[in-house]
């Protein structure tokens, strides 16, 4: 376990966003999430934004439907997972969107308190040229958030990255 009360500063979150794309690190975020619930309590909301550019995908019929079952699948896939290994439930949303502005929209109409997310960890230049929208939603969220990476299948490593909007 990797997140305590005292890394999170003064209270607890209960209120929780975890950005979902099915990746290892997203993967790592919500494990990570649902051990903090097991042991104090709250909620979690899966959010799976797909982005979807009329321009790009436009003449290839029923691809907005497809990614979006692809979405849902994964989501629930998650939800029966942590479910099963530690007892607990978890809500998820699959909508339509920029993930990072999606996120962070529904982390406000949600009242959350904490957005996490996975994190590849990039650093320098590799971050500035391929972008991230975990470092977007650090950047524009009115709420903490924080990064989990996963280093391989059985370590973690969570950074928690204050917004400074708490």
């Amino acid at each position: 376990m990797f997140l305590t009360p005292c890394a999170l500063g003064t209270g607890f979150f209960t209120n929780i966003v975890v950005g979902f794309d099915g990746s290892e690190h997203s993967k790592a975020a919500l494990a990570e999430i649902a051990s903090w619930l097991k042991l104090y309590g709250g909620k979690a909301l899966l959010v799976y934004a797909v982005f979807f550019d009329e321009e790009e995908y436009g003449t290839i019929p029923d691809q907005l439907k497809k990614r979006m079952d692809v979405g849902k699948k994964m989501c629930v896939q998650a939800e029966e997972d942590i479910s099963s290994s530690l007892g607990i439930s978890i809500e998820s949303l699959i909508c339509e969107g920029d993930p990072a502005d999606t996120i962070i929209e529904i982390a406000e109409t949600k009242n959350a308190d904490l957005i996490a997310i996975g994190t590849h960890g990039r650093k320098g230049i590799k971050k500035l040229v391929m972008g991230s929208v975990t470092s977007a939603i650090v950047g524009d969220s009115p709420m903490r958030c924080a990064g989990c990476q996963e280093v391989s299948p059985v370590k973690r490593s969570a950074v928690w990255v204050d917004t400074g909007c708490v």
